[in-house]
């Protein structure tokens, strides 16, 4: 199998990704209740560069960076849309969010199910999945058209969510001892929407 490609979604103001990554930090909108309780945003972002700046002394720099006002449509098109398009050329693709609670990791993948979300709203696995379903019909579509047998795909995908306790930090040893995790366990499948 070919060697499978990572983006990190970072999304608070610090990550130092491992070699062969693309780090992308995106600074989520504030919450209204941050709005409401007089919140400051701490973090912006050096105009055309890909840095961001937290407090006024400190600079990070990664390979994309995406500030307050960046739709949706442009973390996906920008980073995870070549992913994809790899898995038609046999790669294997990883997206990898993490954060702080609250950092936006929920929005920005797009696993809140909220069915009330719009499309602009939509995150990265809800257009993901309509990405892959859609080259997938396409591939298809086209091989009928020219008389040929059409391709056959096996798609298998993989969400893994790892909470981390309050006061624990991920990365580093909770109440747990070092080399043993909190239990994993398999969460039953139920469709909760459908993609159009």
């Amino acid at each position: 199998m070919p060697s499978s490609p990572t983006l990190l979604l970072s999304l608070g103001a610090r990550s130092r990704p491992v070699p062969g990554t693309k780090a992308a930090p995106l600074i989520r909108p504030q919450l209204s209740k941050e709005k409401i309780e007089g919140c400051h945003i701490c973090t912006s972002v050096t105009p055309g560069e890909p840095q961001v700046l937290l407090g006024k002394d400190k600079a990070f720099t990664y390979d994309f960076v995406f500030d307050l006002d960046t739709w949706q449509e442009r973390v996906y098109s920008t980073c995870v849309s070549k992913l994809v398009e790899g898995c038609f050329e046999g790669y294997n693709a990883t997206v990898l969010a993490y954060g702080q609670t609250g950092a936006g990791k929920t929005y920005t993948m797009g696993t809140g199910f909220d069915m009330a979300t719009s499309e602009e709203e939509q995150g990265i696995i809800p257009r993901a999945i309509a990405h892959l379903f859609g080259g997938i019909a396409e591939r298809k579509r086209r091989a009928q058209e020219q008389g040929v047998a059409g391709p056959e795909f096996k798609v298998s995908a993989q969400f893994l969510e790892v909470p981390w306790p309050r006061g624990g930090k991920a990365g580093v040893a909770g109440p747990w001892k070092l080399g043993s995790p909190p239990g994993l366990r398999e969460e039953p499948w139920e469709p909760r929407g459908v993609c159009k």
